[in-house]
């Protein structure tokens, strides 16, 4: 694989990352909406599908790679899992304020990192 094909998996990589925190905070908040219409089977579903995102972000983390970042990456992830399994189980909305609290700056990072890749692999980033 030549550089320039590693700078576009990168970029890749980064992009689906990126959607994975956005369908998270997506399905997260319209759990949140669900609970304040008091739709318990719409917002466990929707609660459902945010804690499974939150799984796959937590199961794809290489810990023998990123070191320090990585595992706290998976102590993010792991404990937006629990308030998302306790805003499900509760119905307790303010659970999921918390989790988008922290996931939200990561979801904008991850756009920079989009960005900066897509710069750097000589693609558009805005693309």
């Amino acid at each position: 694989m030549d550089t320039n094909d590693k700078a576009k998996k990168d970029v890749e990589q980064a992009q689906l990352i990126l959607l994975l925190h956005e369908g998270m905070i997506k399905f997260s908040n319209e759990g949140k909406d669900a609970i304040i219409a008091k739709d318990t089977v719409f917002a466990h579903d929707r609660l459902i599908r945010a804690q499974n995102i939150a799984l796959e972000l937590l199961y794809s983390i290489d810990r023998k790679k990123g070191g320090t970042i990585a595992e706290n990456l998976v102590m993010i992830y792991n404990h937006c899992y629990q308030l998302l399994v306790e805003a499900n189980i509760k119905q307790d909305s303010s659970k999921i304020d918390d989790c988008n609290e922290v996931i939200k700056p990561l979801r904008n990072n991850w756009e920079k990192a989009v960005k900066t890749l897509s710069v750097a692999a000589g693609k558009d980033p805005d693309v």
